[in-house]
């Protein structure tokens, strides 16, 4: 099968859910994948490769100046419209597009013409996720920035249900939550596939990570958080958390592994030093994959905090497979698939997204040596079984093999009646 794929993500990327589920896993099975992308940095449009050697389409991206954001949001349009062209062109089986509206209305009306299916995958509500911010009193956001992210969920968001997705041939959203939405937005629940998120267990099992040597941990009981601290997340949670587990456990120490934007980091230490925590949370900042993963090895529990909303409940959290993946016990609020997740792997305790309950849940666990054998025991391979993406490839390899057979059909009603 040749793919080419639109995605919003930048070139080069990092994400596993890109590299290792196309990049490795599909192009084992003979899937060959052809990226549209823009730049990270600031250049002219050009052709790249991976390093596997597929082809990327770069998009330009404007450098700094007065008007670089009007710049590059005309230099992300023509991007897009270079779709209707490599379509065209191109030698493709299918066209799938991620996450971005505008050009998946391009790539549907270019697919219709050339009478191949399309494609359209949802990983992250955008729209919803810009109304959402919009309307959140946390967000500081001027007025001016509130209309805009108003103007633009709103515009998104009709294109997306109004246009594109119905045009769409198979939609793959990112959990069975996100489907229920989709679905209430008029979408059949048969031309969608949910593909949550996963890891490589292999990666786990052959990671170079060592033992800590930080002296900070001698004779503590540390606490992971593995994953981004924005401010829409309510990171903080954990913080007010704290002061509550160390009445009852003294020796527990946060381990915060992750980072975000300058200003929301920085709340967060100021925060930790107006609860007088500053001797017991540790913050590591940006760290390479396997590096985060020596810190997830030496705590004793995982934690995993999803702000219940619209735009988080449809989310399928990395982090929680991490943590099993690892062997460690969980404590996750409530939240569609970490609760579906730790009830059918028994190796976590669930709470309400709240200090008092994480705190709750925290005691709970480093009082349960039950809990922390059983997942020890049985983490990895719940993931392995469940959540590998070897696993979710060949899922997604016979749901692309069907819907490649089907397209002679498909494309001659799209061209025909749908036109």
């Amino acid at each position: 099968m040749r793919l080419l794929y639109s995605t919003r993500e930048t070139y080069p990327t990092y994400r596993v859910d890109l590299t290792e589920l196309f990049s490795n896993q599909l192009r084992r099975s003979g899937f060959s994948t052809t990226w549209h992308m823009r730049a990270a940095a600031p250049g002219p449009a050009h052709t790249g490769a991976t390093a596997v050697g597929e082809a990327v389409h770069v998009g330009a991206k404007a450098g700094p100046g007065p008007l670089s954001a009007v710049s590059d949001f005309a230099k992300g349009l023509l991007h897009d419209f270079r779709l209707w062209r490599l379509i065209r062109r191109g030698q493709f089986d299918a066209v799938q597009v991620r996450d971005k509206p505008l050009a998946g209305l391009v790539a549907s009306i270019a697919c219709r013409a050339a009478c191949i299916p399309f494609f359209y995958w949802m990983s992250f509500p955008y729209p919803e996720a810009d109304l959402f911010r919009a309307r959140d009193p946390e967000q500081r956001l001027g007025a001016v920035r509130r209309l805009v992210l108003r103007v633009r969920g709103g515009f998104t968001a009709w294109v997306l249900y109004k246009w594109v997705l119905p045009a769409a041939d198979h939609v793959f959203v990112q959990s069975d939550r996100m489907l229920q939405d989709v679905e209430a937005r008029g979408v059949v629940r048969a031309r969608m596939t949910p593909v949550p998120m996963g890891i490589d267990i292999e990666s786990v099992e052959h990671a170079q990570v060592d033992g800590l040597a930080d002296p900070r941990l001698h004779g503590r009981i540390p606490l992971v958080y593995l994953g981004t601290m924005v401010r829409l997340r309510r990171i903080d949670v954990l913080l007010h958390a704290m002061v509550l587990i160390r009445q009852q456990e003294p020796k527990a120490l946060l381990l915060m592994v992750g980072d975000a934007p300058a200003r929301d980091m920085q709340d967060l230490r100021d925060e930790c030093r107006r609860l007088g925590l500053l001797d017991h949370v540790i913050f590591t900042g940006f760290i390479p994959m396997e590096a985060g993963w020596s810190w997830v090895r030496a705590a004793a529990v995982g934690l995993s905090p999803c702000r219940p909303s619209p735009i988080l409940d449809v989310g399928t959290p990395t982090k929680v497979i991490e943590y099993l993946a690892w062997g460690k016990p969980v404590v996750a609020n409530h939240h569609p698939d970490q609760t579906a997740v730790i009830e059918a792997s028994a190796c976590g305790v669930l709470v309400d997204f709240s200090a008092e309950g994480f705190a709750r849940g925290v005691i709970a666990a480093l009082n349960d040596p039950a809990l922390a054998a059983r997942a020890a025991q049985r983490g990895r391979e719940w993931v392995r079984q469940h959540r590998d993406y070897a696993v979710i490839a060949r899922g997604l390899e016979r749901r692309y093999r069907e819907l490649i057979a089907a397209a002679p059909t498909s494309a001659r009603h799209a061209a025909g009646v749908r036109g």
